[in-house]
């Protein structure tokens, strides 16, 4: 593990959780892709782009962390939608992904 995932991993502390469905968690752990709106079911804390978040499954198991690239308020907005759908209740937001393949740690 390089010396940044490591930092991501263990040396931050983190702002909040974000619960995943089970597609998300298969997507992320097997496909290694990104965390995308879509695959999120519940949010919690108060963070902002750049902060360390948890990412849990259904169970509360605590799945990996990354960095975020939406504030807690904004991945409200969002959560479950599909792209398309984002684009027409957020077009500000379309495009981003929750937490970027590059910048998640699966635990």
């Amino acid at each position: 593990m390089s010396a940044r995932k490591l930092w991501i991993a263990l040396g931050r502390s983190t702002a909040g959780e974000i619960v995943i469905d089970d597609g998300a968690r298969e997507a992320i752990t097997q496909r290694n892709t990104s965390l995308l709106a879509a695959g999120v079911l519940a949010v919690s804390g108060s963070f902002a782009p750049g902060d360390a978040v948890v990412l849990k499954d259904r169970s509360g198991a605590v799945v990996a962390r990354g960095l975020t690239e939406l504030s807690a308020a904004d991945l409200q907005r969002v959560k479950g939608l599909k792209k398309s759908q984002i684009e027409a209740a957020s077009p500000q937001l379309a495009g981003k992904e929750v937490v970027h393949r590059d910048h998640l740690v699966i635990l």
